[in-house]
């Protein structure tokens, strides 16, 4: 299910690039966006590139998450309660163009957006909008980061939502400002028309163009990175799926022990049996069916305490409830049927034994 999962965007053809700049040549922040604004203008260049954006963090990359409390126009805030924490983001105006995000109300970013000193803006995701504007329109509406300085910044767009931290975990609310305002534009977005493997050399070519002392800490495709995020959960799976077939293995040796032993014991009952003409069939069902019996009221009590330790399971599974009644049912039925056969081999070897030596033995 997970490698089913709507992102919000498109991974397809996209490689991301992590700059470092020389923090000696770029001491100012306007020489670092004019720094990281050179990036993009060479990358944009490369012919075989279709879109390229800046932005503060990789969607489903490792990275720190930059969260912080707003506070809205004309909603009541009440001092003794936290604050609405969301996440925040930086991005150009071709972002949403280069992931393919879809911009369902207002616009995106525009040239004029990250110019200094011009009116501050923001691009919300669909979970924000309909959270903290439910009912109403929020283009234009306007909200405030509490500290020094705290200008209203208007809406001017809303996006799709974006898995930005996790394969697993579903969008928050997000907030996206122009870098000019959010100046840790670090990550070069690169969307190709091919492999984007064949431009990652010039993509380092154009950081190095720019200063050459600056450093590449990452470059990374988008399948890459999304791979990574499916590498746990596959391993987990796998791990699992082995115990579990090593556990039936060793469950199905051991009732088919069980087995073999009561049918040993009955030795001479079965051969009386088989002497007042009991057909071999129905002494194989009788012994079968009794040690059924048996492994169907362990499983019972096993159902019972897996039923109270699925709990602790909840965080491997996706989408998939720990008392999922379909899942269990398959699980005993599963182990019912092995048991079965474990114990209809015993019980064959049981009903060959020659009913006149077992009561000349008597």
């Amino acid at each position: 299910k997970l490698s089913q999962v709507s992102l919000g965007f498109q991974p397809e053809n996209v490689v991301s690039v992590q700059v470092r700049p020389n923090f000696t040549n770029v001491a100012s922040t306007e020489a670092y966006l004019r720094n990281m604004r050179g990036v993009l203008a060479r990358a944009q260049a490369i012919p075989e590139v279709a879109a390229a954006a800046l932005t503060a963090r990789t969607p489903l990359a490792a990275g720190l998450a930059l969260n912080r409390g707003l506070v809205f126009e004309g909603q009541a805030v009440d001092p003794n309660a936290q604050l609405a924490v969301v996440s925040f983001s930086a991005a150009s105006p071709m972002y949403f163009e280069t992931l393919k995000v879809p911009i369902s109300r207002g616009r995106r970013f525009r040239d004029s957006d990250e110019r200094t000193g011009a009116p501050p803006v923001a691009v919300v995701n669909a979970t924000m909008a309909r959270r903290r504007w439910p009912n109403q329109d929020p283009i234009g509406r306007r909200f405030q980061i509490p500290g020094r300085n705290a200008q209203w910044i208007t809406v001017v767009g809303v996006c799709g939502d974006v898995r930005s931290f996790s394969i697993d975990q579903e969008a928050g609310e997000q907030v996206y400002f122009p870098t000019s305002v959010l100046t840790s534009a670090s990550h070069l977005l690169v969307q190709t028309s091919g492999d984007p493997r064949t431009v990652i050399g010039r993509l380092r070519e154009a950081v190095y163009a720019v200063d050459p002392e600056q450093a590449i800490a990452e470059v990374r495709t988008m399948p890459e990175i999304l791979s990574d995020q499916l590498s746990a959960p596959q391993l987990t799976l796998k791990l699992t799926g082995l115990l579990a077939l090593l556990t039936l293995l060793i469950t199905v040796a051991g009732i088919g022990g069980v087995a073999a032993a009561s049918a040993g014991s009955r030795k001479t009952e079965i051969g009386i049996r088989m002497a007042l003409g009991a057909a071999p069939k129905g002494l194989i069902g009788m012994i079968v069916r009794r040690e059924l019996v048996m492994v169907a009221a362990g499983l019972a009590a096993g159902v019972a305490a897996g039923l109270a330790f699925t709990r602790m399971l909840g965080n491997l599974l996706y989408e998939t409830p720990p008392h999922d009644p379909l899942s269990l049912s398959a699980a005993a039925v599963l182990m019912l049927g092995a048991a079965a056969v474990a114990c209809l081999l015993p019980a064959m070897r049981a009903v060959r034994v020659d009913p006149l030596e077992t009561l000349r033995s008597e």
